[in-house]
């Protein structure tokens, strides 16, 4: 097929091609995937219920909605084809990585926000893949576990004065036990536990992975499946130290803890009957075999809803065996992990080492932080020496009788008379039809 027009030198299969580069460049940022999710956490810094509505509905998922609607630019050529490859494996790496930053984080809306960088990647992974119902219909119900979560943290930091330190939480059930229930529906929702919203999505997510690669050696549903095991982790994690042990808060008593209104409490439970019941009764409609819900797509999408129902039972409960072993891990952890840790100095050192350098978010802050101080200082010399050296010194303070006479040359034009100006404007414009014939 010829082309006989170009678009900035490029034909239109290359403009395509750049144009689904930034695109997915633009998402990438958006939503918080890796290498442009440094902004994340320190979006955390705002109320609560903002965070909630950007979070689960708005902002940072708009990276995943605006590649749903620009789903046709991953087909159209082979070039863009291999960027979907590449948003596989960007979206299940971020989902990893950000879900392991999450295991070790000490603040409670970071440990949330970093989840939502995780259940994003597997959106991502999952585009990658062409499947754009499957990923739509884990973000509708990504929105209400995660704003549920976001609400639910938000009420127990209000209710604590402010504290978002988990260190600082502990035996809490006995005081907001309506809070403990919104919470524990919030968390199964997200670990996928059977017949829950998250059941319904993430679990069919890590199920497809399986089809479309290979059971031995696809590092892909392993990875999906680690990720989902660290998803357990860092969810049980929050239930555990904030509602049960003891209370570690040395700067206010268990008194002085006041219970949430119910002007707080009463969207928490609108949300949680949407976590609890929205996958059981859409998944049909976004997902169900043989649903033309999303016949308004302009190219066909890969659909494995079929081969699903025939995977085997062992396949299908690996992703609630690996939750319930995450969960048998943080007992043991919290119950005998750090009494064994002080009896042995060299492992609590490797320990404490591995520990702050994951927290610290694999030190990818400080390496940018680097990097844009050398740019910093590169740009503070080249401005001492060209603006303040080269231009001030040499062309101005150099020059500064030239500059005052020239200055003197073009005011004397200024008279305020008007025959001198339509004197001027005559020689202007007979020099310039003069040049012109010339």
């Amino acid at each position: 097929m010829q082309y006989k027009t170009t678009f900035f030198l490029f034909n239109p299969i290359s403009s395509i091609y750049f144009i689904t580069i930034g695109i997915i460049i633009g998402a990438v940022g958006k939503s918080a995937q890796f290498g442009l999710h440094n902004w994340l956490p320190d979006a955390m810094e705002g109320p609560t219920p903002v965070s909630a509505l950007l979070h689960a509905a708005t902002m940072v998922t708009a990276g995943v909605f605006l590649l749903l609607k620009c789903h046709f630019f991953f087909t159209l050529t082979l070039q863009t084809e291999n960027l979907s490859q590449i948003m596989t494996f960007w979206g299940i790496f971020t989902a990893f990585f950000a879900a392991s930053i999450a295991a070790f984080q000490v603040d409670l809306k970071k440990i949330i926000a970093y989840s939502t960088c995780s259940q994003l990647g597997y959106m991502f992974f999952m585009l990658g893949q062409y499947q754009y119902a499957l990923t739509f219909f884990h973000l509708c119900n990504h929105g209400f576990f995660k704003a549920l979560l976001f609400l639910s943290a938000g009420a127990i930091i209000h209710s604590t004065h402010n504290n978002q330190d988990t260190r600082r939480y502990g035996s809490l059930q006995k005081i907001f036990l309506i809070l403990y229930v919104l919470n524990i529906i919030g968390i199964i929702a997200i670990t996928g536990f059977p017949f829950i919203t998250g059941f319904y999505s993430k679990d069919v997510i890590i199920e497809t992975t399986f089809i479309i690669f290979h059971f031995n050696n696809n590092i892909f549903y392993w990875l999906s499946l680690l990720t989902a095991s660290l998803t357990a982790f860092y969810s049980y994690k929050i239930i555990i130290i904030i509602f049960f042990g003891t209370f570690k808060n040395t700067r206010i008593s268990l008194e002085k803890i006041h219970y949430p209104s119910l002007v707080i409490v009463m969207p928490l439970m609108i949300l949680s009957l949407g976590s609890l019941c929205l996958g059981y009764f859409c998944s049909d409609f976004f997902i169900g075999v043989g649903t033309n819900t999303f016949n308004f797509l302009i190219l066909p999408q890969m659909n494995y809803n079929l081969d699903i129902e025939y995977i085997s039972p062992r396949i299908k409960n690996l992703p609630i065996l690996f939750s319930f072993i995450s969960l048998i891990i943080l007992i043991i952890i919290r119950l005998y992990f750090y009494k064994l840790l002080i009896k042995n100095n060299i492992f609590i050192n490797k320990f404490f080492t591995i520990r702050s350098f994951v927290s610290l978010k694999f030190y990818i802050d400080i390496i940018y932080n680097s990097i844009f101080n050398f740019f910093y200082s590169c740009s503070y010399n080249i401005y001492k020496l060209l603006d303040k050296t080269l231009f001030e010194i040499v062309f101005i303070n150099n020059n500064i009788t030239i500059i005052k006479k020239l200055h003197l040359f073009f005011i004397s034009f200024n008279s305020g008379l008007s025959y001198h100006y339509l004197g001027l404007l005559f020689i202007n414009v007979f020099f310039c039809y003069t040049l012109y014939n010339f």
